[in-house]
């Protein structure tokens, strides 16, 4: 496990890859076992599937007739499911009625042998457990969606303006004329927006930045050792590595005193100070 950033979110946290020890795609713990909760329901509905396509070819069926049957799930196989197989799509299995997972939980639980005498325990039990046999290939009945309810015209109307001001007040970036293209081309209000974007973006890179600099400099400090100031002769922490006093007043009045040293020895040897001037 590294820190990294997420192929999936591109959040900065701990990676690891999707396949363990073979490897993939870096994904953080909670991508990783929302992409595995996906391919799970899937592998699990592939399975049922491969399951279904053998027992058809056990029973006598054909290979091409899969190949017809794919074309069912497209607009372009109604005509195929019709002519050739003999299906509508939207009639599949109306004819017997559909097994659901409902129905087949009420039929186990009729069946179950605790239920039977003893003389019919055995054939109770028989069907118990091919009926348990088709239960990874029946799904839920699909829930009835509830009918519209309608509101009261003053509430409708309230709701139609509140809609029609947060939308006045809120525009969409980007419009609808300039949704498809590249900001370079984009209309004044969008254009806007999109520079405004930017630069908050600008200015949090920055602001991270500087705290980075400010951390290496705090760091930098304490790992430098404290120095004695060439005037006071007192330790100090320095700010920087060549510094040499531990205060402006310290370097002014050294500077000072080179000044006096300088002007006491061209007083004291007027041929040095000749040789200065020239």
């Amino acid at each position: 496990m590294s820190i990294a950033a997420c192929e999936k979110c591109r959040e900065n946290t701990y990676v690891t890859p999707l396949h363990d020890e073979e490897g993939g795609r870096l994904f953080c713990p909670i991508c990783a076992g929302y992409w595995h909760a996906e391919q799970t329901r899937r592998r699990k509905a592939g399975r049922v599937v491969i399951r279904a396509m053998e027992l058809y070819l056990d029973k006598g069926g054909k290979y091409d007739d899969l190949k017809k049957l794919a074309l069912c799930t497209n607009d372009l196989g109604h005509g195929w499911a019709r002519n050739i197989i003999g299906y509508e799509v939207g009639s599949m299995g109306t004819e017997v009625g559909d097994m659901t997972s409902e129905l087949l939980m009420d039929t186990i639980e009729l069946c179950h042998p605790d239920k039977h005498p003893p003389e019919r325990r055995d054939l109770a039990t028989r069907v118990t457990q091919e009926l348990l046999v088709l239960k990874p290939f029946v799904f839920p009945a699909p829930k009835a969606k509830p009918p519209p309810t309608l509101k009261p015209r003053d509430d409708k109307l309230k709701s139609h303006r509140v809609t029609v001001k947060e939308a006045s007040q809120e525009p969409a970036y980007p419009c609808g004329e300039c949704a498809d293209t590249v900001p370079y081309y984009y209309c004044t209000p969008c254009k806007t927006e999109y520079d405004k974007r930017r630069r908050e973006e600008r200015e949090r890179e920055n602001a991270k930045q500087r705290e980075q600099y400010a951390r290496r400099q705090r760091w930098r400090r304490a790992s430098r050792p404290p120095k004695m100031c060439a005037r006071c002769e007192t330790k100090f922490e320095p700010k920087r590595k060549d510094a040499k006093y531990c205060s402006h007043v310290c370097r002014q009045g050294a500077y000072r005193r080179r000044g006096r040293a300088d002007m006491r020895i061209s007083k004291a040897d007027p041929q040095l100070e000749n040789r200065t001037a020239l």
